[in-house]
C-alpha cells in the first residue's frame, strides 16, 4: 500500500509507540527485528511494518477472543497449571 508521507509516517509513529514501546512482552522482539531489517535488508521494511500493522490488528482479536472464552469457560485456559502426571507427555514432545 502506498501512502502519503504524513501518512505514512503517522502510521510508523503508532507502530513504535504499540509495538516498539507501550507492549513490553514484544518490545524488544519488535526493535530486534526492526535493527536486523534496517541493517540488513532494508528492502522489505514496508512489508515488515505492513506485517506489524496487520499483527496489531490480530492482537487486539486475540484478546478479545480470550477474554470472551474466559468468560464462557469461567476459567483462563491458558493460565491453568499442567497436572503433574501430564507433564512428562508434555516434555518427551
Amino acid at each position: 500500500m502506498q501512502f502519503s508521507p504524513g501518512k505514512g509516517l503517522q502510521l510508523v509513529a503508532q507502530l513504535i509507540w504499540h509495538q516498539g514501546l507501550r507492549r513490553p512482552d514484544i518490545r524488544l522482539q519488535f526493535w530486534r527485528q526492526l535493527w536486523t531489517i534496517l541493517v540488513k535488508k532494508p528492502q522489505v521494511l514496508n512489508m515488515y511494518l505492513g506485517l506489524c500493522a496487520a499483527g496489531e490488528h490480530f492482537w487486539e482479536y486475540r484478546t478479545l477472543a480470550r477474554e470472551r472464552i474466559t468468560q464462557q469457560l469461567g476459567y483462563d485456559p491458558l493460565k491453568v497449571p499442567v497436572l503433574p502426571e501430564l507433564e512428562p507427555m508434555l516434555l518427551k514432545n
